[in-house]
């Protein structure tokens, strides 16, 4: 480290005149050299942190540090599901006038063009469309199988405590 910051100085503080006409040629690659080696006084400090903090000998301390950090994630996550649940029982989705099969970003969008377009006016019409158009073509066939945002969800806050230290679990072996 104390070789890149001594390049660094140097590079910074050489005296390089304005109205010389070799500046231009000798700017150019200094500045060059100047972001290079900043870029390295940041890299490989963090290359080298990171490194060591994914040893196992660390787990443990990794572990206990870590456990704030978790601890505030389960705090927030617990306040968006309070809010997720709360959406998810509005009289909206339990008398619903679209089905929920359609409820995906897909059938949604269907849907919104179908008014922009004029070729609805009521959502009765719009849904009489769209299964229309999924009966004739085969173009969202694969999208009519998928689970839809909203089942997605209620599967979620089913078991939601579960759910989110299964989450975090698949998050931590991905990055160890």
């Amino acid at each position: 480290m104390i070789l890149p910051v001594i390049v660094w100085i140097y590079l910074l503080t050489s005296k390089v005149s304005i109205f010389d006409a070799k500046t231009f040629a000798v700017l150019g690659p200094r500045v060059v050299g100047v972001l290079m080696i900043t870029a390295l006084l940041f890299l490989n400090p963090y290359l080298f942190l990171h490194m060591v903090w994914c040893q196992p000998f660390l787990r443990s301390f990794r572990r206990i540090f870590e456990s704030v950090l978790r601890a505030n994630l389960i705090n927030d996550v617990k306040k968006i599901d309070a809010k997720a649940t709360d959406i998810v029982t509005k009289d909206v989705f339990i008398e619903e006038r679209v089905p929920e099969s359609y409820l995906s970003v897909e059938f949604l969008t269907l849907l919104v063009r179908y008014f922009e377009c004029g070729q609805a006016t009521f959502m009765k019409e719009a849904l009489y469309e769209l299964k229309m158009e999924l009966e004739n073509t085969g173009y969202y066939s694969s999208s009519n199988t998928l689970e839809t945002l909203l089942q997605k969800e209620k599967a979620y806050l089913a078991d939601e405590k579960r759910n989110l230290e299964l989450m975090i679990e698949k998050e931590e072996g991905i990055h160890e």
